[in-house]
């Protein structure tokens, strides 16, 4: 990408002039020529027309040279990545108004309190002379140190007049906000602009800098030449130019007829995904003091499809792309990809995630979606197992139901709702970890991708640069995707992020990090230097060393200075897995209140009370069990997986011999004959818990319907005809059914009558349950869900089932103690007691047998007592979250980095690149998984 020279505003403020490009301007935007309009009118023509554009407004990014300030190309401002600071602004300005045959100056305030020696600004304007000749008194030397004078009240204050010498436009009125650079002034129409202008000039808060004249000192010979052609001229018409702001797509046309179900379930989804985004951003603290400033370019040719398929053209009308940008401005560099498919290349810790996030949350600004607007979800493809014949849509709804539980309810109530919310393009997939896809299906993952889209289908897909090249060999590149590769941050990227971060010390300005980062920015031979360098290529190590040395008390920090100790890390792994290490130690560390002394009846904190060891130890057992079974996600329904095969037999067989020596205990004591009906039927719910715990466990991750529904007068009649016709079933099969079963296992002949009062109860039961789980849905969709109130939700849920199933429980067992009264006249009391410790039982079974809650708390019990995760593991994921060791990605918990879990897991968390090649541009495969222990 080009370049140009950085400008010092204390060297040659003259120097300015050479950045203006009218020529690279007026072939970007179609622009008035010098013609006999008014001045007025032509100035009006320009700065809509710049407006039109929708440039993006970004504060200056930090510099690592004190004075010098990088000034964006015409193409970068105005093309790709489309977005610039104030003077960026001011530039293309005075470069538009030249070609309209105007004459600009460009004003340069400072903060009124800010120190006058400085080399830097605060703001920038355009002013422009409304007079053929120079005002009197307009100094001839085109740099002005100070106003002219009488230059203030020559100033016009309005665009509609009186009439002045000079017309001053605030720059930043053509700029829309960025989502991370909210400021006063952006998308303010002419008049305003003028207006803010004539303001700045007057206001006492700002303070006269310089001014350059670019209409006197520009010299076509003396610009800086652009070595990008599309940076010269763009050899076509402007509104034609691939990727010109006129060609650019903007929101993106939904198929289909409208339907306003589908667009109000889309902004249900909407509203949860933005929400569990802005919270993950904010605990993580990824904008804190501000955005690393990741880069990226164009990726290798032949890791993308043809340009002409890209840009939807024929072979002859295409133009070269060329999409670099940085974090920023993601979501206008994939506005600028007529296919809408973007893969985003970059090695281990690049900040591919934190890139997906902010394209998420951009995306998701309220001032930008609206509705029939794709809603991004951010997806990890770990779960797809391509060669298994699941086609990429239907993965891809099964992956939305899960993350999302809420949708299920939309689903249910019309069938086919997800698979019509991707087809009519109202969800824009983001594809996450293609790379943690294993080796052999990565090639068939791309063939199904290829195959599976229709031609309008866009996605954002994230991967390692070499595993991607892999597949993409093996097979061919993903059709109409261009590829953009993410560039290594530099000393100068995290300058002023790692000081910004750490408590100044006493008695002056610099921090702990000032001397690492100068150390690192002079020594360029020495081991620690360049081993420290390297690690800190990545967005992920330079976030860690934040948070071990920075984020904690001032008076307990560490030493930066350490991680330049000479001999202590020989290579960027080291310093990566040191950082690793200390990242879980810093996570865990003890804080002031983390042991409070609580009231006896106040319940205590759980933050504070696991030790960094323990933590280690239970995150390890997590990680290298989500590595065994190929995941990323901490579902806590699904921990039931880690249960033993003869767990369910041992806690059937210790259910019935519990059973059974309890029958044996109560039957002598209250005269009751072994071969009574009730004391046979004590050992029915271990029979039953021991044949259907294997089914139950597959069905263990089916969450109960908690959330009552508002229905309609004939979707409650509906519900009702169904509830009724599952409880009269069951109350006309059930009675033969009892009639049989005291007749041949407890040898007591019951009537008719008794019989039919126990179906009663059964048919009780069923139509509850039924009107129960029919009549209540899942979590509402408008609030993201998350794993504390799914448990909360299914425990509920299944109380509400065991109130309804107590109630038919209690008829039957009234009844048949009175129906074996009636028969046998000599029934004792004690049987009573028999009945309760029989329903105890039951309905302990059907607790331990209906829906995840159940066996979640089987699976803990269990897993505590054999020492792998603590007894409170809902706790004990919740304060991993809250100390940023897992992030929650809809319903579940993921560690916050594939790294992060890597090394919690005992493998080596980022393997070195292949030897004489960039890591950047081609890291080896990864390693073989290792199956958790």
């Amino acid at each position: 990408m080009n370049r140009l020279p950085r400008w010092s505003l204390r060297g040659e403020p003259v120097a300015l002039a050479k950045y203006v490009n009218p020529a690279a301007v007026a072939a970007l935007v179609r622009l008035p020529g010098a013609s006999s309009a008014g001045r007025t009118d032509r100035l009006r023509e320009v700065y809509r027309a710049l407006a039109g554009v929708g440039i993006g407004y970004a504060f200056e990014a930090p510099s690592d040279e004190r004075g010098r300030q990088v000034i964006l190309t015409p193409r970068e401002v105005l093309w790709s990545p489309r977005h610039g600071t104030c003077l960026d602004l001011a530039v293309v300005l005075a470069a538009a108004c030249m070609t309209a045959g105007l004459h600009p100056v460009v004003v340069l305030l400072r903060p009124a309190d800010g120190d006058a020696g400085t080399a830097s600004t605060g703001h920038a304007l355009v002013a422009v002379r409304m007079t053929g000749e120079a005002p009197a008194g307009t100094p001839d030397d085109p740099v002005w140190p100070r106003p002219p004078a009488g230059f203030a009240r020559s100033v016009q204050r309005t665009a509609a007049g009186p009439p002045g010498a000079y017309v001053v436009l605030d720059p930043v009125g053509v700029a829309r906000p960025l989502r991370s650079t909210p400021t006063d002034g952006l998308g303010a129409d002419f008049e305003e602009a003028v207006a803010r202008g004539a303001r700045y000039v007057s206001d006492e808060n700002w303070v006269w800098h310089t001014a350059i004249d670019v209409g006197s000192a520009w010299r076509e010979r003396d610009q800086y030449p652009l070595l990008e052609a599309s940076d010269a001229v763009l050899h076509r018409p402007p509104q034609a130019a691939v990727g010109s702001p006129s060609a650019r797509p903007r929101a993106r046309a939904l198929a289909g007829p409208p339907d306003k179900a589908l667009d109000d379930i889309a902004a249900a989804l909407a509203e949860a995904v933005r929400a569990q985004w802005e919270s993950e951003q904010l605990r993580h603290r990824s904008h804190d003091p501000f955005p690393l400033p990741v880069h990226w370019d164009n990726a290798p040719s032949e890791l993308m499809d043809q340009g002409s398929n890209i840009q939807n053209l024929r072979q002859s009308e295409h133009a070269p792309m060329v999409l670099g940008g940085d974090l920023r401005v993601i979501a206008d560099i994939y506005d600028q990809v007529p296919s809408g498919r973007l893969v985003v290349l970059g090695q281990a810790g690049a900040g591919k995630t934190v890139l997906a996030t902010e394209f998420v949350l951009t995306l998701l600004d309220p001032a930008r979606w609206r509705r029939r607007m794709p809603v991004p979800v951010l997806l990890s493809l770990l779960s797809w197992d391509p060669s298994l014949g699941t086609s990429f849509h239907r993965w891809l709804g099964r992956q939305l139901l899960s993350t999302y539980p809420g949708l299920q309810h939309a689903e249910k109530q019309r069938p086919g709702t997800v698979a019509r919310l991707l087809t009519t393009r109202r969800v824009l997939p983001v594809l996450d970890d293609f790379d943690g896809l294993a080796p052999g299906l990565r090639a068939e993952a791309v063939r199904k991708i290829n195959a599976s889209l229709t031609q309008s289908e866009g996605y954002l897909l994230l991967s390692r640069p070499g595993e991607y090249r892999t597949a993409v060999t093996e097979s061919r590149p993903l059709k109409k995707a261009f590829a953009v590769c993410l560039e290594d941050l530099t000393v100068r990227d995290y300058a002023d992020y790692l000081p910004l971060s750490a408590t100044p010390e006493s008695g002056g300005t610099r921090t702990a990090w000032d001397a690492v980062v100068d150390r690192l920015e002079r020594d360029t031979t020495a081991p620690e230097a360049e081993a420290l360098r390297a690690a800190f290529t990545t967005p992920l190590a330079v976030s860690l060393a934040r948070r071990v040395y920075s984020d904690g008390d001032a008076g307990a920090a560490k030493d930066p200075a350490e991680l330049l100790e000479p001999g202590r890390f020989a290579t960027r792994e080291c310093v990566e897995e040191y950082l690793l290490g200390e990242f879980v130690e810093a996570a865990y560390a003890p804080g002031p209140d983390d042991f409070p002394r609580p009231a006896p009846w106040v319940r205590r904190s759980p933050r504070g009370r696991h030790s960094a060891e323990q933590a280690r130890k239970w995150l390890g057992y997590l990680a290298r069990d989500m590595d065994a079974r190929g995941t990323r996600g901490v579902a806590w329904w699904e921990q039931n997986l880690a249960l033993p095969p003869l767990f369910f037999m041992a806690a059937g067989t210790l259910l019935t011999v519990l059973t059974l020596g309890g029958s044996a205990l109560l039957a002598a004591p209250f005269g009751i004959r072994p071969h009574y009906s009730v004391l046979a039927m004590l050992p029915l719910p271990a029979v039953l818990y021991l044949l259907h715990y294997p089914l139950a466990r597959r069905t263990s991750t089916m969450f109960p319907r908690t959330v009552t529904v508002r229905r309609t007068a004939a979707a409650r009649r509906r519900l009702l005809l169904r509830s009724l016709l599952s409880g009269t079933v069951l109350a006309l099969v059930m009675p033969p059914c009892f009639v049989l079963l005291f007749r041949y296992t407890g040898g007591v002949r019951i009537g008719w009558p008794t019989a039919c009062v126990l179906g009663f109860g059964a048919g009780v039961w069923s139509f509850g349950k039924a009107w129960v789980d029919n009549g209540m849905e899942l979590v509402d969709l408008t609030r993201a869900p998350n794993p504390l109130h799914l448990l909360e939700n299914a425990r509920w849920g299944l109380l509400r089932t065991l109130t309804t199933t107590w109630l038919a429980l209690f008829l039957c067992a009234g009844a048949l103690f009175i129906g074996l009264r009636q028969h046998g006249g000599t029934t004792p009391l004690a049987v009573v007691p028999l009945m309760v410790l029989w329903l105890a039982f039951v309905t302990v079974a059907i607790a331990f047998l209906s829906g995840p809650w159940g066996f979640f708390t089987q699976t803990r019990v269990w897993l505590a007592v054999s020492g792998r995760l603590p007894l409170r593991l809902m706790t004990f994921l919740d304060d991993a979250h809250l100390r940023g060791i897992l992030r929650q990605n809809g319903a579940v918990y993921e560690f916050r980095h594939v790294l992060l879990q890597r090394h919690l897991a005992g493998r080596r968390a980022n393997p070195p690149p292949t030897a004489g090649r960039s890591a950047a541009q081609d890291p080896s495969p990864e390693a073989p998984r290792e199956p958790a222990p």
